[in-house]
């Protein structure tokens, strides 16, 4: 895939929004976003269903349970040592 390519589908499918960080998952068609208080919201546009999550991964409330606990890293702000969360980038851009 040239990188091109990968860029345009990229940006059809993440935005910033209002400073907060959102990303649609390319199987599932969940959509992460992050919120200001820090926690990353997962939302399913097919039932309706969402959830609120720590950066860990660990549901806090809501109707959705589980959910991709690398992309809510991503969106959240936990990565590796070293690395750029998609999250950490929102918040630098607000």
């Amino acid at each position: 895939v040239s990188s091109g390519r990968f860029q345009r589908s990229f940006q059809a499918i993440s935005q910033f929004v209002g400073g907060s960080m959102r990303l649609r998952h390319a199987y599932s068609g969940y959509i992460y976003e992050s919120t200001e208080d820090g926690q990353v919201r997962v939302s399913d546009p097919k039932t309706g269903r969402a959830g609120i999550f720590t950066p860990d991964a660990k549901w806090l409330s809501g109707e959705l349970t589980y959910a991709d606990h690398h992309m809510i890293g991503h969106i959240g702000g936990k990565t590796a040592e070293g690395a750029t969360s998609l999250g950490a980038l929102s918040r630098r851009r607000g």
